[in-house]
């Protein structure tokens, strides 16, 4: 509901689904596919950049963006300067190499 790292949990989702997914699959009276319609859920959460537009991993996002142009380099936003320059066209060069 928050946004917040969706595409990690989603990740962590998806697991817990193919764990069920698995465990349940030869169980009489349970309907294995749709667990498998479950996992598929969530990983178009992981592969489609869920969350990006609203809650706080956009704040994330555009933050991220800022601190990249303006030459501030963090751990945390790692993957998100690659999507701006995606968004860009161009790649992204870091200054210190």
């Amino acid at each position: 509901m928050l946004g917040l790292c969706t595409r990690l949990f989603a990740a962590f989702g998806a697991l817990q689904i193919l764990k069920l997914w698995l465990g349940l699959y030869n169980v009489s009276g349970e309907w294995a596919w749709t667990y498998f319609f479950l996992l598929v859920l969530q990983c178009m959460f992981v592969v489609l950049w869920y969350g990006r537009s609203l809650g706080v991993d956009a704040l994330r996002s555009v933050l991220a963006i800022c601190l990249w142009q303006s030459g501030i380099r963090s751990p945390l936003f790692v993957s998100l300067p690659n999507l701006a320059a995606n968004r860009r066209g161009s790649p992204v060069r870091d200054r210190a190499s």
